[in-house]
């Protein structure tokens, strides 16, 4: 009897050591997920130097004919821009957008509307393989070159101040278009670099 009193207390207490494990394992399941907190951001920006597409024809909108620059000309160039301060670019990747003004007519591109500035023809050089050259025409704007960039960001992660100096630092050390700073094919020639209107670099 003694025995079988030992062994049903032993059973009564690993039931109440398992009961209280799942409780804790329910309570350490909950989670709280906060309500998305998206805030738009609106900035006007001038080329210092000329931009550069690698599109021959140049990207048109195919609602009024306007000329644009890929919106993901700005988002990979402000990624690129987290490495020089510190910051990881996979945070910026699900927490950043660039809203788009239209869409390429050849291509569906996402584009932002150039709002100053006329592109010219400029034949220049271009690597096609290892070793091989060739000339092809592409188009131009002038320094002076202006567009609106409207940016989607989730508050919670940044805020407008953060925004404005991320693209301050795509704008000024990264650069847009063929020929930029940070270009992939080549050390660049100086091209797509910008500043925010009114802002004192």
């Amino acid at each position: 009897m003694q025995i079988e009193h030992v062994y049903r207390c032993l059973r009564e207490a690993a039931t109440n050591k398992e009961n209280q494990m799942l409780h804790k394992s329910e309570d350490k399941q909950k989670i709280e997920i906060s309500t998305p907190n998206f805030q738009t951001a609106e900035f006007r920006i001038t080329g210092i130097v000329p931009y550069m597409q690698n599109k021959y024809s140049a990207y048109v909108s195919g609602d009024g004919g306007w000329n644009g620059i890929p919106a993901s000309s700005f988002i990979d160039a402000m990624i690129t821009a987290c490495k020089l301060v510190g910051s990881l670019m996979k945070r910026a990747k699900p927490a950043v957008f660039i809203l788009a003004d239209g869409f390429d007519e050849e291509t569906n591109t996402p584009l932002v509307k150039i709002i100053k500035g006329t592109p010219h023809r400029c034949d220049m050089p271009v690597r096609l393989d290892p070793g091989v050259r060739d000339i092809r025409p592409l188009p131009v704007w002038n320094s002076g070159w202006e567009a609106m960039v409207r940016i989607r960001f989730d508050a919670d992660m940044f805020d407008a101040k953060d925004i404005a100096n991320l693209l301050m630092r795509a704008g000024l050390q990264v650069g847009i278009g063929e020929g930029r700073n940070d270009s992939k094919k080549s050390n660049g020639i100086g091209y797509g670099i910008f500043t925010i209107a009114g802002v004192e670099n």
